[in-house]
């Protein structure tokens, strides 16, 4: 399993807690998910998700799972995002905050 540097995480982090860019002129596609709120990322996310395998606290770990985990599925719709690899990414970073390695075991989102 990888480990995330400390700017990954930062960067991840604040594109998880909604953090804003710069409004571009054009009316290019979000690929940042900077424009939802927390909440709206969480309701974004069980559209692609059951609510059992999702986190549903608000910690700092499961607002940046969120965005990952966000990232992935809507790659996996075929949208283009701004993150290579998030499914990996949001799986790792799953496995390495609860030591939990398979994502269906029990509490395995409980983060």
């Amino acid at each position: 399993m990888k480990k995330l540097t400390a700017g990954l995480v930062a960067s991840l982090l604040l594109g998880a807690c909604g953090a804003q860019t710069k409004t571009p002129t054009s009316s290019a596609p979000d690929t940042s998910n900077t424009s939802m709120s927390f909440s709206q990322k969480r309701e974004k996310l069980l559209t692609y998700r059951k609510a059992d395998e999702i986190c549903q606290s608000d910690s700092g770990n499961c607002m940046l799972w969120t965005n990952l985990a966000l990232h992935c599925e809507r790659q996996l719709a075929g949208e283009v995002t701004d993150y290579q690899k998030p499914c990996t990414a949001a799986e790792e970073f799953r496995e390495r905050v609860t030591g939990i390695d398979l994502s269906s075991a029990p509490n395995a989102y409980v983060f």
